[in-house]
This record gives C-alpha cells, structure tokens and sequence, in this order.
C-alpha cells in the first residue's frame, strides 16, 4: 500500500460534502454523507421527469443511458464486465434473489461467520427454516490462519455455499479472500462475498478474488444513494441461476400460448419491473467520485486516521480495548473497541445528543449481548475531530463509569 497522503490533498473533495461541515462524522460504516455530484444526479434524473414526464421515450431513453453508464463505471472500478453486474435496492435483496435460484435439499449446509451483518444472516436463517438447510458458524478471531484451519474443518462434502464479508461490519477486520476463494473452488463450493463495508474503502479486483458472487452497496463508504445495490455474478453462476422473481426485463422474449419464456443470458435477468433509474444513475456518479480521489489514497488514509485514534484512545481511555487487527493486511478504515463493562448504546446517543458526533456501536457477542464502539476513520476526517471525539468519549465514559478511577476514564 502507498504511503499515507497529506491531508490536504483531500481538502476539495471534502468542500464537496456540506453535511461534514456540520458534524463529526464517524458512521461511513452505517450510511456516508452526501456529495453534491450525487445531489445533482439524482436531481437531474427527477427534473427530467418531472419535466417531460417519465414514460416519454426521450426520458426512457436518457435514464436508461445513464444506468448503463453506472453500469459501467461499477464494472470498470471493479475489474468485471458490465453484463455481470446487476442493480438492487439492497445487499439483502441481492442475497435472497440468488439464494431463490438455487435448488436446495434438506440437509445442504452453508457456511457464514460470527461478524456478519443481518442482511447476510437473516436470509440463510429464512433458508435453514424453509428448505431444512444447515448453517454451520465461522469464528474470525485469531489471525488468517486460525481462521482457514477452522474453515477448512467446517467444509463438509455437504456444503454448498460459503457466505462472508469481505469487511466485517464490527470489528472491520478484512478476511483472505484469495485464500477463502480457493479454499472454496478446491472443495466445489460457492463463494458469496457481502462487500458493503468493502467497497468505496479500498480498491477490489474481482478477478483476483474469484469469487463466485459479491455485493456491494451504495450508500456506505461509496456515499452514493440510499437504496442502492449491485451485484456482480460469474458468468456460468449467472447462467444456471434461475431466480424465483421474475418480470419484464429479466427475458429476452416469451410465448403466450406455450408459456415459453426466455431469460436473459446475464445479470440482467436479476433486474425486471420498475426500478429507480435516476437513483443507479448518481451510484454510477459516487462510484465515478470514489475513482477520482483514489482507492489506494482513500485506504492509505484511513490507516493513518485508524493509527492516529489508537493512539489518542491509548492516552484518553485506556482501558479500551480495540477489537480491530493492528496489521494492515487485516485492518480497515473501521475501528472498533469496547470498554469492559460499559453499555456503549447510551454512549452513542450522548455523542448525538449533546455533541453533533455521529458514530454507531455494535454487539460484539450476538450471544452474550456485549457493545462496543464502532469509529468510520473516512478520509474527509481532520486529526482535530478525531481528538476532540475521543476526548468527549472520555468524558462520557467517566461520567456513567463514576467508580473507574480517573486513570482508566482517560482524565488527565
């Protein structure tokens, strides 16, 4: 990875997001703030439809013009062609649309972690309920190969589908997707790769991946539209998957007197009926943005925004304990830690409430229920907010911790 750019550097594409001026913004992990180029997209696209009408055929055409256009720029900034990736309002929604078309047998199993986000449990849970489907649960602490020795004991020749993040959305670890991805290819499986706190934070080569599925989102570290999703599909993946939804859109052609019907030969056999093209259209413009200040600048540095919290957090409270890996094939813009002891949900409301700082805890035990803080390091973010969040934190964690001593709640 390059080294860490001067801070300056990003000082005009911050100028391009008026909310940050406004707050301290830690929750990219959550939804990104807004760019005017995205704005204007999305207000473009509704004027025009507003104007001339949507059903017109110049109107049809521009929108469609414009979501191709996205289409591309996504498959370009991710090393794919444009006829594998397919739009979707949410990661949820992409899962479930791929899951639809696969055969499932009482018995399959399916493979995900212990960090995933619901959006990725919650439809194998639907599965597990439905079809009989076992769901087997990968522990993701210790370091990559801890992790691949657990993982290759759980592929069973009844496995089918391996389903991680390529960031967990709690501690932001990054798992060895590579490693992952042959592991599965060896053992015919399926890999699925939920990439919402992946894309935008860094540069992604599915090629090198090789993965069969991945998802991404828009709204997060992209700072695109809410209700905006892709997904990219494998060709011969794509192919032998045959949804359970379908509408105009997802066929090249049907027959009404057999009931013959033909699906389309790429991913946009996900896509049929209405969708918000104006919408796709400023994704394509924020993943067109994340290009232009630079994937390798964006990560470089979020590492040294994630150093430069260690560090203030080391001082300021130390009995914080950091979830998030320190080595930076493992690390991510998001870091997270945990106070032992301390309910970090009334933390973040107090952060809101009496401050205008915006961050978002997580349950790092789904069984024992513990919280933790979760800090989005995005690189619009000056060293000076970081500081004066940690040390609002601090005092924070003082005042509903009043029996720590003062060295613990970070006073000095």
């Amino acid at each position: 990875m390059m080294q860490g750019p001067e801070p300056v550097y990003f000082a005009p594409f911050r100028r391009e997001l008026p909310a940050v001026s406004r707050l301290v913004y830690l929750n990219s992990a959550g939804s990104g703030p807004t760019p005017l180029v995205v704005h204007r997209a999305i207000e473009e696209g509704y004027r025009l439809c507003l104007m001339d009408g949507t059903i017109t055929p110049s109107t049809i055409a521009r929108l469609r013009e414009r979501a191709e256009w996205a289409r591309g720029e996504i498959a370009a900034a991710f090393g794919a062609p444009p006829e594998s990736i397919a739009f979707f309002r949410s990661v949820a929604q992409a899962l479930c649309t791929v899951i639809s078309g696969m055969a499932w047998r009482a018995g399959d199993e399916v493979i995900i972690s212990t960090e995933e986000n619901p959006a990725l449990i919650l439809p194998w849970f639907n599965l597990a309920k439905r079809h009989g489907v076992t769901i087997r649960k990968l522990h993701t602490d210790g370091d990559d190969g801890d992790l691949m020795e657990r993982l290759e004991s759980l592929v069973s020749p009844r496995c089918r589908v391996i389903a991680v993040s390529h960031v967990s959305h709690v501690t932001g670890r990054v798992l060895p997707l590579v490693e992952i991805s042959r592991l599965a290819r060896d053992r015919d499986v399926v890999l699925m790769v939920d990439g919402a706190q992946a894309v935008g934070q860094f540069d992604i080569d599915l090629p090198a991946i090789s993965c069969d599925w991945y998802f991404g989102i828009g709204h997060k570290w992209l700072f695109g539209p809410d209700g905006t999703a892709f997904l990219y599909g494998r060709a011969e993946r794509v192919r032998e998957t045959e949804p359970a939804m379908i509408g105009v859109g997802a066929i090249s052609d049907f027959d009404f007197d057999d009931g013959r019907f033909d699906w389309r030969d790429d991913a946009r056999r996900f896509e049929f009926g209405g969708n918000p093209w104006p919408l796709y259209a400023a994704l394509g413009e924020a993943v067109s943005w994340n290009r232009t200040i630079g994937p390798q600048r964006i990560a470089a540095r979020g590492q040294q925004l994630a150093a430069h919290v260690r560090r203030q957090l080391a001082d300021r409270i130390p009995d914080a304990q950091i979830l998030t890996p320190a080595d930076a094939e493992r690390c991510s813009a998001i870091l997270t830690f945990e106070v032992p002891g301390l309910d970090a949900r009334p933390v973040i409301d107090q952060l809101w409430q009496d401050h205008r700082i915006v961050a978002q805890w997580r349950y790092v035990d789904l069984t024992e229920k513990r919280t933790a803080i979760r800090l989005s390091l995005a690189w619009f973010l000056a060293e000076s907010e970081l500081e004066r969040a940690i040390d609002v934190m601090a005092d924070i964690v003082s005042a509903m911790a009043p029996s720590r001593s003062a060295r613990s709640a970070g006073l000095r």
